[in-house]
């Protein structure tokens, strides 16, 4: 399986994971209020048009070329990309990637002087394992 799959996998395990609190429970979150719902920890198919799922797996296949080497964090993983993947890219992705798996978390840390950037994901409990089977990512 390809990085972008990888990635597109670990997209979706990811927003779950962002929506609760280290102890699981929702509630307990600073950016939550008590009556917000968990995202539930499911793909929507349906959510990119057909041209929209083309232009997604445009992007997928250049961040997969672009990933220099992938670290692992308690909760999922940074993909650190080469100088010459362009954030626009990156960011164009995560967006089509939230309407498929809008329970990921993504960070995405763009360096002083055009250095290379870095893609985090992660999520809930789950969402790690998940991306790593998903990405084929090696786990210690």
């Amino acid at each position: 399986m390809s990085i972008v799959t990888v990635l597109a996998a670990l997209g979706i395990a990811v927003v779950v994971a962002a929506t609760l609190a280290p102890n699981g429970d929702p509630s307990s979150r600073p950016d939550r209020d008590a009556s917000s719902e968990p995202s539930l920890f499911a793909c929507r198919l349906a959510a990119l048009t057909p041209q929209e799922r083309t232009r997604h797996r445009d992007l997928r296949a250049r961040l997969e070329r672009g990933a220099v080497s992938v670290t692992e964090d308690a909760d999922g993983y940074t993909f650190h990309l080469a100088d010459d993947v362009k954030p626009a890219d990156v960011v164009a992705w995560i967006e089509m990637e939230r309407k498929c798996c809008p329970f990921l978390r993504f960070t995405l840390d763009m360096p002083e002087e055009d250095g290379p950037s870095r893609l985090r994901i992660w999520g809930v409990p789950g969402v790690k394992a998940f991306l790593a089977a998903e990405l084929h990512i090696a786990t210690s």
